[in-house]
């Protein structure tokens, strides 16, 4: 009786090592709250980076998602606004030309060691809201074409980092002397400049980032703030407004 309580023991203690080692293989099942993203749209993009892998998919954010992934550290990625921008790899990439997108993101690591991990996807504005007001005076129309012009082309969504590159897009007119465009994340000590032209070649430019730089614009907030650029001509006078200025939610400096 003796020796079969202990190769009963024997049997229970192999069976219970085996399940464990197979449960050690199991995937995890991650779980991401998206309805933050809902005031952004019906559907958002999520990635998945496991290890070497990764996924991609459009997904509605009015609901859970629900995954399994390979155990260990999961990045995730949620972005929503992508229109213009191009995919490669992780990085989102502005194409030449193009008028950079009006992106929300959110990226985080994840600890997905156990059985089970949730997150909730909380998006970030990873873009600034450009706008310049020109004052030239009682004409109210402004016979000259600005280009923004960049050494930043995109974001990189594993880590919301500025993407290295050439970026060349024409400004939009709004209204009278007042012109508007996004930019998405760039690093604090970046180049960017408005390229003045006329009819027939490049007139002048604007240094919006050595602007930016002195009143102390932080390209690496949470959440990037909007500024104005009020120029006026006539008197020689620079107004950097940053925040919501149309509310009055600002820091104001004059040049």
């Amino acid at each position: 009786m003796k020796f079969s309580k202990l190769i009963l023991a024997g049997i229970l203690t192999l069976l219970s090592c085996s399940i464990r080692e197979e449960r050690e293989h199991c995937p995890c099942r991650l779980d991401m709250d998206l309805t933050a993203f809902s005031p952004y749209g019906r559907k958002a993009l999520v990635a998945l980076w496991d290890g070497l892998d990764a996924s991609q998919e459009e997904v509605p954010v009015r609901d859970t998602l629900h995954r399994h992934v390979a155990k260990g550290i999961v990045g995730t990625s949620v972005w929503s606004g992508q229109r213009e921008g191009q995919l490669s790899g992780s990085r989102l990439i502005v194409p030449a030309g193009s008028q950079p997108d009006s992106l929300q993101a959110f990226r985080a690591e994840v600890d997905c060691r156990g059985e089970t991990a949730w997150v909730t996807a909380v998006p970030h504005k990873q873009y600034a809201r450009v706008t310049l007001r020109v004052d030239i005076g009682p004409d109210t129309h402004y016979p000259y074409q600005f280009y923004v012009e960049s050494d930043c082309c995109g974001i990189d969504l594993a880590d919301l980092a500025p993407v290295p590159g050439e970026l060349v897009f024409p400004v939009r007119q709004v209204a009278d002397n007042l012109f508007r465009f996004d930019l998405l994340r760039h690093h604090p000590d970046t180049e960017v400049r408005i390229a003045i032209y006329d009819e027939k070649e490049r007139a002048d430019y604007l240094p919006l980032g050595q602007w930016m730089r002195k009143a102390g614009y932080d390209w690496e907030a949470e959440d990037l703030a909007d500024i104005l650029f009020d120029i006026d001509y006539v008197h020689q006078r620079l107004r950097i407004i940053i925040g919501n200025w149309e509310e009055g939610e600002t820091v104001c400096l004059t040049l």
